[in-house]
């Protein structure tokens, strides 16, 4: 699984570039410029444009992300491909509450990143521990919008979900600065997931008692 994640985003790259895919795999290095765009230092477009360098391909940013979303992508498939089945035969509250708790500790593989390959690694556990709850919650939006306003609430609330992420990179660069590691930002976003599971409790219950397809109560 993890070698046909990392060929899909090598394999993006390369044919976009029209060379061969381990020519990518041997030119890259993980630079001082690597570092800075995991901790949120410079843009993905700075990033990019190091690539192009680096690697000797002339790709544009779409291209990259491309690449770059085959692999974090992927990891979530297999847990919406479950929660198709799950939320059929179970109410809405029992996959918020459990796909939470899963989430808590999504990003701790985050410690244990050293490199591109450990970074795609890390993807997979991820991926898997999240994509329950990130279903969940688009399945609570799709439930919360009000009838005729359906398309307004969902680009409102993916607006507000880019605000947050950005908002999260820059504190996640502070705290990194300050405090020099991963560790303390791990720990931050695992206590944020963590605040999560008492907010479900606000949530009107008539939203969440039912199984998909259920006559709401």
């Amino acid at each position: 699984m993890i070698d046909i994640d990392f060929n899909k985003a090598i394999t993006c790259w390369a044919g976009h570039a029209g060379c061969e895919p381990d020519d990518i795999v041997r030119r890259f290095v993980r630079t001082e410029t690597y570092r800075h765009h995991e901790i949120g230092k410079i843009s993905d477009a700075a990033y990019f444009q190091s690539l192009r360098t680096s690697l000797g391909i002339d790709l544009s940013d779409a291209q990259f992300l491309e690449g770059w979303n085959a692999i974090f992508a992927a990891a979530f498939i297999p847990t919406f491909m479950l929660f198709g089945i799950l939320c059929q035969r179970l109410p809405l509250r029992t996959l918020l509450w459990w796909g939470t708790v899963l989430a808590v500790p999504q990003m701790v593989p985050l410690l244990f990143i050293h490199s591109m390959t450990g970074a795609l690694i890390a993807a997979i556990p991820i991926g898997l521990m999240g994509g329950i709850a990130t279903a969940a919650y688009m399945d609570l939006i799709i439930r919360s919008c009000p009838r005729g306003l359906q398309g307004t609430t969902l680009m409102m609330s993916s607006g507000l979900y880019f605000i947050a992420s950005r908002f999260g990179d820059v504190l996640g660069t502070k705290l990194y600065d300050d405090y020099g590691g991963f560790s303390v930002c791990v720990i931050a976003i695992t206590v944020v997931y963590a605040l999560i599971l008492p907010t479900i409790l606000l949530v009107p219950k008539r939203l969440i008692a039912t199984a998909d397809g259920q006559t709401p109560i």
